[in-house]
């Protein structure tokens, strides 16, 4: 008796699974869970309520905010970058900036510790600057400013993409 009703349960699931390789497949919308937010971040449980639509927006209002830096610069003769790094052992650190390729054959513009420190930056910062040759006649940033504007928004940006676990797009790649 209980050998027929293990062959009649097989033969059951054996017709369940033809009956679903007949059915076509739907795609089922994969939810991925929200980051929890960071604590004691004011701007954490706001940004947790946003949707990849408030995502695509502050997109462009940061790249919007970045060509309106970029244009002000260039009338001044000079770029709009992200302060990359500091090495505090050193003295020195580095602006990224791929603007200045073209002039500079670098992307990368020295900065030195007292020219960091006059300025008031921060790693991660968005900053102005102009470049000057040194004494070697390599580029190096001076007249830096913080962009606080900028800067914000690209603070908020990446905190919203931690948030809905999206990755920032790649060099040179614009987000549409």
């Amino acid at each position: 008796m209980q050998m027929q009703m293990q062959m009649q349960m097989g033969a059951m699931i054996q017709m369940q699974m033809a009956q679903m390789q007949m059915m076509p497949m739907m795609p089922v919308p994969v939810m991925l869970p929200l980051q929890p937010a960071p604590p004691g971040d004011p701007d954490a449980a706001e940004l947790a309520q946003c949707s990849f639509e408030d995502l695509a927006a502050l997109e462009l209002e940061a790249q919007e905010a970045e060509e309106v830096a970029k244009g002000e610069a260039r009338r001044s003769d000079g770029f709009v970058g992200l302060m990359a790094r500091y090495i505090e052992d050193e003295g020195f650190g580095f602006i990224s900036c791929p603007e200045c390729k073209e002039l500079w054959t670098k992307t990368d513009i020295f900065i030195s510790g007292r020219n960091f420190m006059a300025a008031g930056v921060d790693v991660g910062d968005m900053v102005s600057f102009s470049v000057e040759k040194d004494g070697k006649d390599l580029p190096r940033a001076c007249k830096v400013r913080t962009l606080p504007e900028l800067t914000g928004l690209r603070k908020r940006l990446a905190k919203l993409r931690e948030i809905l676990r999206v990755p920032a797009p790649a060099a040179g790649l614009k987000r549409i």
